[in-house]
């Protein structure tokens, strides 16, 4: 859950939440749903979050066990992010906060911690923090380290516009 992010003017949380609404309503729900073959609506939006001002990094802890590797994200309240593509099916699990996100190929769903997920191969996400969020992702992996192990795990790619892929926080 961290390939970019973007900042918009809130006025009150319940304001913030009906602009990144509206926007991504707009750009996925008006029109075909992205999907693997029509990602350069994920792409678009992507583009958007790169041009905020407010940038915040969203702190990553790596841990690993015999046989995996655990990836856990940070995510403050008022952030707007996108996912990476992932490349292999996993489990995730939710264990602070409240987000709502946008699933290719399933629309809109709020997720509140405590929750346990699977991720499928060739997922991508967009997702508004409503809450603190605490995100782990689980994958079997012989590997430690963490470069080697996402070229396995993320599909490669560049957005034309984003340089830095340091997700943003809404407001503040």
């Amino acid at each position: 859950m961290d390939e970019g992010a973007v900042t918009l003017p809130p006025k009150s949380d319940v304001t913030v939440a009906d602009q990144v609404h509206s926007c991504l309503q707009n750009m996925f729900i008006r029109s075909d749903p992205p999907t693997r073959d029509n990602f350069e609506k994920f792409d678009q939006f992507e583009n958007a979050l790169a041009s905020s001002e407010h940038k915040t990094e969203l702190p990553l802890r790596h841990d690993f066990v015999p046989g995996m590797y655990m990836r856990t994200i940070y995510i403050p309240a008022g952030t707007v992010l996108t996912s990476k593509i992932h490349l292999t099916e996993h489990p995730f699990v939710i264990t602070k906060g409240c987000l709502c996100i946008w699933i290719d190929n399933v629309g809109w769903q709020e997720l509140r911690a405590p929750y346990t997920g699977i991720t499928l191969p060739n997922t991508r996400r967009v997702a508004y923090v409503k809450e603190d969020c605490i995100w782990t992702t689980f994958h079997a992996t012989t590997l430690t380290d963490v470069n080697e192990i996402e070229r396995t795990i993320i599909e490669p790619r560049e957005i034309e516009v984003i340089t830095n892929t340091t997700p943003v926080q809404i407001g503040g």
